[in-house]
């Protein structure tokens, strides 16, 4: 395939410019929501709490219909997936080193690790009791590095077809209704 060629076939996958409008605005709305229940803001009406709490899966969708036209843009899929994971685990390795730092020059020691804690750490699940500050909110970080590592191959034989994408979709509504039912 030529250079010009190449250029065409990423000008495909590009969101038309209306469409990705209103995936930022979902994405800003997402952001907004998020923001909103870690103030606690959704204990203050609590009839209306649930509606916020129903709204995280557009976080997550938002960042699945990014992700797709990223990959698809992508030169091959290593270059995909090593941009994808610096973009999710670096900043929470830059950060959480530089807190660990922080905290060894204010009280002049180490936290204690153990291996299995470095390993939870490395694998970005850890527990509060593995550091000496909270962690709560690095389960979305978790989440998004496993939803990368499932959509994947699903993107792989999208770029021939988008009826995987379509069949992943249905079978993950019916889910989600049956995990409904039962609580």
């Amino acid at each position: 395939m030529t250079g010009k060629e190449e250029l065409q076939d990423t000008a495909r996958w590009v969101i038309p410019r209306d469409e990705r409008l209103f995936i930022d605005r979902l994405r800003g709305l997402s952001i907004i929501r998020v923001v909103l229940v870690h103030l606690g803001l959704s204990w203050f009406f609590p009839p209306y709490s649930q509606f916020f709490h129903n709204l995280l899966p557009v976080l997550f969708f938002v960042s699945g219909a990014v992700s797709h036209f990223s990959y698809l843009r992508s030169m091959n899929a290593g270059h995909y997936l090593l941009k994808r994971f610096l973009s999710m685990v670096g900043p929470f390795y830059i950060i959480g080193f530089s807190s660990i730092l922080i905290y060894c020059l204010i009280n002049l020691q180490s936290p204690e690790f153990d291996f299995f804690a470095i390993v939870r750490w490395l694998t970005v699940i850890p527990s509060n009791a593995d550091t000496p500050f909270p962690m709560g909110q690095v389960w979305f970080i978790h989440a998004m590095v496993i939803i990368v590592i499932i959509s994947f191959p699903f993107f792989v034989i999208s770029k021939a077809s988008v009826a995987p994408l379509i069949l992943c979709a249905i079978g993950s509504f019916i889910i989600s209704l049956a995990h409904q039912a039962t609580i």
